[in-house]
This record gives C-alpha cells, structure tokens and sequence, in this order.
C-alpha cells in the first residue's frame, strides 16, 4: 500500500517538494507567504512559481484551504485529498491532523471554516465540530468552555461516545463511523 501511493506521488504532474510540504503538514495553520519563505530556503523558488503552483493545486482539488471564521486573513488550514499522503513521505506522525482531514474530506460539500476554539465551523448551520480523536469527558468539558456562538457542537471521537450537556448549545459525543453513517 505504501509503494502504491509513493508510485502515485510520483506520478502526481506538481513540484514534488511543494506537494510533499502541503502533505506533510495537513491540519496545520499557514500563510501561503510562510510556506513560500521556508520552501525557498531549501530549494530555487520564485514567489509567482509558488502562487501558480498552490493555485493549480487548490482548482485541481488536490490541496484544500480551510480558511479561519471571519478572518480571511488569517492563516489557514490545508488538507489533502487523500490523507494517507502524510504518512508516506514524511516521519510525522499525528494522528490528530490525519484524522482531520478525514473529517474535512467529509464535509468538504459544504461551506468550511476553523475557528480558534472549533476544528471546523459550519457557519450555515451554526454548528460547530471538535475534532477530538481519543476524547474523554474531562477533555470535551475543557475544549467546550471556550466554544461560543453555535447551536450545536460535534464531538467526533475515534470510538468514544458519551453523554454531555452545556447550557448554551446542543453537544454530540459521536465515534466517527457513526457521525459518517447519521446523515
């Protein structure tokens, strides 16, 4: 499985090191200007060569932006289309971000942000998603404090499913597979 999706990396017609880079850093918060000024450090790469490249990436649907809430701006979160990318070229393994861009590739039909407090915002629905891979009680009651301005929020665990209750919006504790199957 790992020879195939290196074999299909390497068929992939983009600049391999800009590809490997959005790869490897799934879930994680950039400026396209940060990923040009350490890309450039280690390899020859104009600023319009880069634009072009992560713009043919974004229409071609192999990269995604996830852009924080109200704040475009900001920096933004990137996803791949196939998130077993990262564990083939690269020793980082997270399974929090890999199990994001899972989730992302999930919702991706629909209008997508992240907030400071939320994985992902779903700002039609005013519903928010914590994507909390190995979440237990404890964890879910802390990241919810911070949670505002939703009228429901998905806890989406790995396995875990659990009652919980805040005072101003709806929770839902859900193993992936179920979350995946509800709707």
């Amino acid at each position: 499985r790992d020879e195939y999706l290196k074999e299909t990396f390497e068929l992939l017609p983009y600049n391999k090191e800009i590809l490997r880079f959005f790869f490897s850093h799934i879930g994680e918060k950039f400026t396209l200007y940060q990923i040009y000024q350490i890309l450039k450090r280690d390899m020859k790469l104009s600023k319009d060569s880069f634009y072009k490249i992560t713009n043919e990436l974004l229409e071609n649907k192999i990269i995604f932006e996830v852009n924080k809430f109200d704040s475009p701006k900001s920096p933004k979160k990137f996803y791949a289309y196939n998130f077993a990318f990262k564990n083939v070229l690269t020793n980082k393994k997270n399974i929090q971000y890999t199990f994001e861009n899972i989730i992302f590739l999930e919702l991706n039909k629909e209008e997508v942000f992240y907030k400071d407090t939320l994985t992902f915002f779903l700002p039609k629905e005013e519903r928010g998603i914590l994507v909390l891979p190995f979440a237990d009680e404890e964890v879910a009651r802390e990241k919810l404090k911070k949670v505002s301005d939703v009228k429901k929020v998905d806890i989406i665990t790995i396995s875990n499913e659990f009652e919980l209750t805040h005072k101003n919006f709806e929770v839902e504790v859900i193993p992936f597979w179920r979350w995946r199957f509800a709707e």
